[in-house]
């Protein structure tokens, strides 16, 4: 697709997540790239009596490039209202890592796979043109967990589903196609969001868990064969 949305991550403060990040940078969409990654190394106290910051204190964090599409913040912290990724304004978005990793290190998830999604969804509002405005947002968003890229995911634990096994469910591919954007855009989000899979080798780590001896069977009847093969 010509004309992809180009964006500046903004890293705010201390990260634990530098390796998702710098694989982000280098990741080949047809829908997105990442231009530029900025580091804010300051940032104010919280504001808001649970210990997170206010979607109006995000948004003084940062401002967004005038040399971009999207400017993205990306924080440890908690968020006003406990999301994982928020809009801040016409041209910029949040995402928290806030509780993602005990969340996803439980099923063997990589964080990556959050990163991914979160930019995703942010660069679809973004094409859809919504602006400041969030009750188009909204009206995608949607309570029932369908591993969808527009799952409201209010229990935050339901993030695995589409960090997992990421997908436009019916209704939401619908409302897109019927949408103003780009030809061909919802093709490629759909065949993209497919790549959003667990890994080979933790997929294989569920089946042992899953299905013990039947691994053990497996491996038995392997070595077997291996040993009869080279002998």
């Amino acid at each position: 697709m010509k004309d992809k949305i180009s964006i500046q991550l903004v890293l705010l403060d201390t990260q634990l997540h530098i390796s998702a990040i710098n694989k982000i940078s280098k990741y080949n969409s047809e829908l997105f790239t990442i231009d530029s990654v900025e580091s804010v190394s300051m940032l104010p106290n919280m504001d808001l009596s649970d210990w997170s910051y206010s979607k109006s204190k995000l948004a003084s964090m940062f401002t967004p490039s005038p040399n971009m599409d999207i400017t993205i913040g990306i924080i440890e912290n908690s968020i006003e209202g406990n999301y994982f990724v928020r809009r801040l304004g016409d041209k910029s978005g949040i995402l928290s890592f806030h509780h993602v990793d005990i969340i996803l290190r439980q099923e063997n998830i990589d964080s990556f796979n959050f990163l991914l999604i979160a930019i995703y969804k942010l660069v679809t509002l973004f094409r859809l043109g919504d602006k400041k405005n969030d009750k188009k947002s909204v009206h995608f968003l949607h309570d029932e967990t369908r591993s969808c890229l527009f799952d409201m995911v209010g229990n935050k634990a339901d993030l695995v589903y589409s960090a997992s096994h990421a997908c436009l469910c019916p209704e939401c591919e619908a409302k897109l196609r019927k949408s103003k954007l780009p030809n061909g855009y919802v093709d490629i989000l759909k065949k993209e969001l497919h790549r959003v899979r667990k890994s080979s080798y933790y997929k294989i780590i569920d089946f042992v868990k899953r299905r013990p001896v039947l691994s053990l069977i497996v491996t038995a009847i392997s070595s077997l064969l291996f040993n009869i093969l080279s002998s």
